[in-house]
């Protein structure tokens, strides 16, 4: 692993009155660990996903992606899952990976944090919102065509 843990020094911020600085994950997580080869954010836009990952890029070794799967079909997000699994099965690689994707978050063995709670919070796959509500589009979909 190239990346063990974050501390978030919330003593460093400039000012806790604008954003990021103002989000409550920013302001209540202390500390992320990164114990597996691929890691996911997962959560609603804004939730600051991406601002972690963007002080994240400076790590050497690491890939961090951004909404890997917005050009992709379901077929091609398939494709990248057995990448990221093979790859990180060899541990040849870490990946820290914002997503949306209910098919990138299923990864075995990959870490999920939660961005929608006022801490960023380790989840399971079936507890993620994308998961969710994709699978009840897909039970139930004349209850969402109402």
């Amino acid at each position: 692993m190239h990346l063990n843990n974050i501390t978030i020094d919330q003593s460093r911020y400039p000012t806790y009155d604008y954003y990021p600085f103002n989000l409550p994950v920013f302001q209540k997580t202390k500390r992320i660990t990164f114990n597996a080869p691929v890691t996911f954010f997962a959560g609603e836009n804004g939730s600051g996903k991406s601002t972690l990952l963007q002080a994240l890029s400076r790590s050497c070794g690491i890939h961090i992606w951004q909404e890997a799967e917005t050009a992709l079909s379901p077929r091609s997000q398939l494709a990248l899952l057995e990448l990221l699994t093979e790859t990180s099965a060899k541990d040849h690689a870490q990946f820290i990976i914002a997503t949306h994707s209910p098919i990138l978050l299923a990864c075995p063995h990959a870490l999920i944090y939660s961005f929608d709670y006022s801490t960023v919070r380790q989840i399971l796959y079936e507890e993620t919102e994308h998961y969710k509500i994709y699978r009840d589009f897909l039970e139930n979909r004349l209850n969402y065509l109402k």
